[in-house]
């Protein structure tokens, strides 16, 4: 996991959904509007991962993948995510960010077409959403 920071602008934010607000940041004058965190990155943290960070990790553009036990490996969290809610979870944060990897919502799409893809794999979007209510 990655530390986050998160630190109240000068003027008061929230985020809102209707009747449920998701966070609120307040104004940035007391000191519960400083939110300490953790995130995840998939390409850090998600075991069956098929990405081009993967690719270029494994042909040798990342040191750190050469001298790596197992680096392919990662932290399950694709397959297991309870393991790292629960160790964020126990450290008290108030903030976790779930990092989602575009590779496996849209995995056939290139940056030069001429229309936006929308996603193309469901099952992928389920799953986070499985991991999310987790």
């Amino acid at each position: 996991m990655a530390a986050l920071l998160l630190c109240a602008s000068q003027s008061s934010a929230s985020v809102d959904y209707g009747d449920a607000v998701a966070a609120s940041f307040g104004d940035g004058s007391a000191a519960d509007d400083l939110w300490f965190g953790l995130a995840t990155a998939p390409a850090h943290a998600e075991n069956q991962l098929n990405d081009t960070w993967l690719e270029f990790a494994s042909r040798g553009g990342v040191h750190a993948w050469r001298n790596t036990p197992r680096a392919a490996e990662r932290l399950h969290f694709w397959t297991d995510p309870e393991v790292d809610i629960k160790l964020a979870a126990d450290t008290g944060v108030s903030v976790y960010r779930l990092g989602v990897d575009w590779g496996r919502l849209v995995p056939d799409c290139s940056l030069d077409r001429e229309t936006p893809c929308g996603v193309q794999q469901w099952e992928v979007l389920d799953r986070y959403i499985e991991i999310i209510k987790s």
